[in-house]
């Protein structure tokens, strides 16, 4: 990693830089990070209010059932971003948006990042809340995020089995609200975690299949893949 100390500061072009323009050395810094992303596996980082299930989401799609990677409570858990490697991608939980200052602060450094967003919403509260409106309205004006995010944004109803009978129509609202906000239309998932977690721990087919987990994880790790020369020539 480049730091301000780094013996790459002693080479004529580093040199040279800093000579003709200011704060040459944090501009290096940024453009050495920047080639270095380039390189790395798709990041996928989830999005959401506190308590919406991104935690169990990604024990889902990691499958870390039985002990927990991303921690999950009836309290607020997730203060700092956590990142898991996983089949070729890099998953990263974030602390839940309009909780704190911190948290959100924490939030907004990883979502900066982000090659694919997993927008989780807990479709108890029903539709989208202000503070999610605002949230996404701030999405969009941040750089370079707007660039293919009908693909990049996933948007996930979480806990269908306590909403079965709603769930159909808080998602159709909760897309007319991110189709008048964004003027996009994302792949838009209905999931189960206890559901999912139940058959794959007592071997029952059905209740995966119910979970529509397995469907969110073919559209991940299947059906995104190929976006990872259009996310490349995007973070260059």
């Amino acid at each position: 990693m480049f730091v301000a100390n780094s013996p790459d500061l002693e080479k004529p072009m580093y040199k040279g830089l800093n000579r003709y323009i200011n704060n040459g050395i944090q501009l290096v810094t940024a453009f050495k990070g920047a080639i270095a992303a380039t390189a790395q596996p798709l990041r996928i980082t989830t999005c959401g209010l506190l308590k919406a299930g991104k935690s169990s989401l990604l024990n889902a799609l990691t499958d870390h059932l039985e002990t927990e990677l991303f921690a999950t409570g009836a309290v607020r858990t997730t203060v700092q971003n956590q990142t898991l490697s996983h089949q070729n991608f890099v998953f990263v939980d974030t602390p839940g948006l309009d909780a704190t200052e911190e948290d959100d602060k924490e939030a907004w450094n990883a979502l900066s990042t982000a090659d694919v967003l997993l927008f989780v919403h807990d479709p108890g509260i029903g539709e989208l809340d202000q503070a999610e409106v605002n949230f996404l309205s701030e999405l969009v004006d941040q750089p370079g995020m707007q660039e293919g995010l009908q693909n990049r944004l996933v948007v996930i109803l979480t806990r269908l089995d306590s909403n079965e009978e709603v769930i159909d129509a808080i998602a159709q609202k909760v897309q007319n609200q991110i189709k008048k906000c964004l003027e996009i239309e994302p792949h838009l998932f209905q999931i189960s975690f206890t559901s999912y977690q139940k058959g794959k721990l007592e071997n029952k087919q059905k209740l995966i299949e119910y979970s529509r987990i397995p469907v969110l994880q073919q559209h991940i790790f299947e059906n995104l893949a190929y976006l990872h020369n259009k996310f490349e020539t995007l973070r260059q």
